[in-house]
């Protein structure tokens, strides 16, 4: 996922005080950026652990965060695909909005980079992972940009933040993109343009996207390009550059920096396709880049099996953060156990409440028979009036039932924070037609940053 994190360190902006959101039981927090937090989270004591993304309390009042925080839901869903991250579902509960994802044992490309900065090839992957990496971004992509409406035409679906920070590898080799909360359909292009505003992380920005122009697929692929580049290399496109020297280079066409380690041939002919500054000189779809890197991997004798690849990719990244990756499991073990005996302690606790509730009722009836029988006595018997000492009347202990779970309704669109409800966006299964709706390499940086 991202950096391990101890709980303490982690700033609970927009999250209740009970360490719940909906059904899930937050564990520890393992990311956080300037959107909001990640969290290790379970469904329920015996599932599987779950991602759960929650936005800080000050962007549910921001319609625009709102509005992108439940699209990246929306579409996540509606691309199904083994390398893409599943969201099982979004929701709101008591302000908070949030995500639920599926756990990775892994880290963003970006981060796994930097934890290789102090050996000799200064955090790159050796060339033959980068292009396994990439080959499956391809695809995940593909499947994106052929997403079609219930009428059967294209959305026309761009990512548009395809980055080192929003690719996550895990520890058994799989590959997943995240992150589509500014993903755009065809419909949603021209209003964007308009706006003037630039979204997305500017060293991995196609020309046209800096420019203010219409996006296609092909900004995908120029994007793809840059994280090539930068997992070869293990340095950035624009490296050191600040941000008015991007944009510049960007928009006046500038020669593009040449890594400090020259590429080999066949991966540099791929990296400067897809980084050519006219979109027509890139290539046309994701497949194409698929069959550039398979040519390659071919030449260079590497199988093609997605077996093989998972079994390489797992190793190296075993061997790069294997012991960042074992210290986090340790940490959500821990608090796992802390919550498992707490239950525990709930169920050994509720035999005691019980039992006590009954010797108190008992105590009440028994002093209640009491009473009746001194009753008959006092009518019998003629003795004086005696003077009873006041007896206090007992019941039952209360118990306090628990809290009632929200409704749940599906959502349609965004609208202000509510005080206290629970809104879900349930997966494909359960709901039918889906509507799609800067920091350098050396310090580890969260997949889910801010958007620049």
């Amino acid at each position: 996922m991202a950096p391990s994190a101890h709980v303490a360190d982690v700033e609970r902006r927009g999250v209740p005080e009970t360490g719940r959101l909906g059904r899930y039981t937050l564990l520890a927090p393992v990311a956080r950026g300037g959107m909001g937090t990640i969290w290790a989270a379970r469904d329920g004591v015996a599932r599987p652990l779950v991602a759960v993304k929650t936005l800080h309390a000050e962007g549910a009042n921001d319609a625009a965060l709102r509005t992108m925080f439940l699209d990246e839901a929306r579409v996540a869903t509606a691309v199904r695909h083994p390398n893409v991250c599943h969201v099982v579902e979004a929701g709101e509960d008591r302000g908070t909005l949030y995500l639920a994802m599926e756990w990775i044992e892994g880290d963003a490309l970006h981060t796994i980079v930097a934890k290789g900065m102090h050996l000799p090839e200064r955090g790159a992957f050796p060339e033959e992972m980068a292009l396994r990496v990439v080959r499956r971004l391809a695809r995940a992509l593909a499947a994106a940009h052929a997403l079609r409406d219930a009428q059967g035409q294209p959305l026309g679906l761009v990512h548009r933040d395809v980055s080192p920070h929003n690719v996550l590898l895990s520890v058994d080799g799989q590959v997943k993109l995240i992150d589509f909360g500014i993903a755009k359909t065809r419909q949603r292009l021209s209003q964007t343009t308009r706006s003037g505003v630039i979204k997305g992380k500017l060293k991995y920005m196609a020309p046209e996207q800096v420019d203010g122009g219409d996006v296609d697929l092909r900004a995908d692929v120029w994007a793809l390009g840059a994280v090539l580049y930068f997992l070869v290399s293990g340095e950035e496109l624009f490296e050191d550059l600040s941000e008015a020297d991007v944009v510049r280079t960007l928009v006046m066409r500038e020669p593009l920096r040449e890594p400090t380690r020259p590429f080999a041939p066949d991966i540099g002919t791929i990296v400067r396709r897809a980084l050519a500054f006219e979109r027509d000189e890139r290539f046309s779809s994701m497949e194409e880049v698929e069959s550039a890197i398979d040519t390659c991997l071919t030449q260079r004798r590497c199988s093609l099996e997605d077996t093989v690849d998972a079994r390489a990719l797992a190793a190296f990244c075993v061997g790069r953060i294997g012991a960042e990756v074992a210290a986090r499991k340790i940490e959500v073990d821990r608090a796992v156990t802390a919550i498992a005996g707490k239950e525990r302690q709930k169920t050994r606790v509720w035999p005691l409440v019980a039992s006590a509730s009954l010797v108190v009722a008992f105590g009440a009836v028994a002093t209640l028979v009491g009473r009746e029988r001194l009753a008959s006595q006092v009518a019998t018997e003629p003795l004086p009036t005696p003077t009873l000492a006041a007896i206090p009347s007992a019941s039952a202990a209360p118990i306090s039932a628990p809290a009632p779970r929200a409704s749940e309704v599906a959502v349609v669109e965004p609208g202000p924070a509510p005080s206290s409800s629970t809104v879900t966006v349930n997966s494909p299964k359960k709901q039918g037609k889906v509507t799609a709706g800067k920091a350098p390499p050396k310090k580890p940086s969260s997949e889910f940053d801010h958007h620049d």
